[in-house]
């Protein structure tokens, strides 16, 4: 078989490879700590805001927040580590519950009658999936 033969054979092997594989598109956060970190999320949906609680990461362990294409550039994190004080937050404030909660709007949380969190955001510039790191 000539060289040339091989090569274009290899190729096509590869690509088929490729294609053969679904596009994955999502976003995971992966806790690098040594405890369990217990997450909410925040996004922008076609209309408002939403925030989805909780999520527990054991550590050392990845999980998908967001399954399917990232439709927003930027995806809020708020997360705690189990036995440890100090939080993952930062200036943006949502709506969160003490259980597992989606809550739609951001605006008059205690109105509500619902609690309030900082989150920090990630930004996912234009990719249809992230994988984000919460470290020590």
């Amino acid at each position: 078989m000539s060289q040339r033969l091989h090569q274009n054979l290899l190729r096509g092997l590869l690509v088929a490879c490729v294609l053969s594989f679904p596009a994955r598109a999502e976003f995971e956060l992966c806790n690098k700590s040594d405890h369990t970190a217990v997450v909410a999320i925040g996004y922008k949906s076609s209309k408002d805001w939403v925030s989805e609680g909780w999520w527990r990461i054991k550590p050392r362990a990845c999980r998908v927040l967001i399954a399917g294409p990232l439709r927003t550039r930027y995806v809020l994190v708020h997360a705690a580590q189990e036995g440890v004080d100090g939080d993952w937050d930062g200036a943006y404030r949502l709506c969160v519950k003490p259980k597992n909660f989606k809550i739609r709007g951001r605006q008059d949380c205690r109105k509500r009658k619902l609690g309030e969190a900082r989150f920090f955001a990630v930004d996912t510039g234009s990719a249809l999936t992230m994988v984000y790191n919460l470290s020590d």
